[in-house]
């Protein structure tokens, strides 16, 4: 016995929560989630069959990736599925929302 949870497929996943949930998203971050902490940041890949697992589920079920990393260190390290809305810099950029910008006030 390893002591690790059974996995569940995406599709299956996504039916268990839609019963509890009508509208659902899964939030997930990426560093030492779906990619494992690295020494040096650049380095960082996604675990293996990752992005064909988000990309399952997200054909049942809205996903958001948010990290604080950059959007475009994420678009180019981590090359996430187009059914993943991908968030970066602890939500002040996303691929829905390229432009977003802080105002002075909140600059401050």
């Amino acid at each position: 016995m390893t002591g690790l949870p059974t996995p569940v497929p995406p599709r299956e996943l996504a039916a268990l929560i839609a019963g509890h949930h009508p509208m659902q998203v899964i939030g997930l971050d990426v560093d030492g989630v779906l990619a494992p902490i690295v020494t040096h940041a650049g380095q960082a890949r996604l675990l293996p069959g990752m992005s064909n697992t988000l990309s399952e589920l997200g054909d049942c079920t809205p996903i958001a990736v948010i990290s604080g990393r950059a959007l475009a260190d994420l678009e180019h390290l981590y090359r996430f599925p187009s059914q993943v809305e991908v968030i970066g810099s602890h939500g002040l950029e996303s691929r829905l929302h390229p432009d977003l910008r802080l105002d002075p006030v909140e600059e401050a």
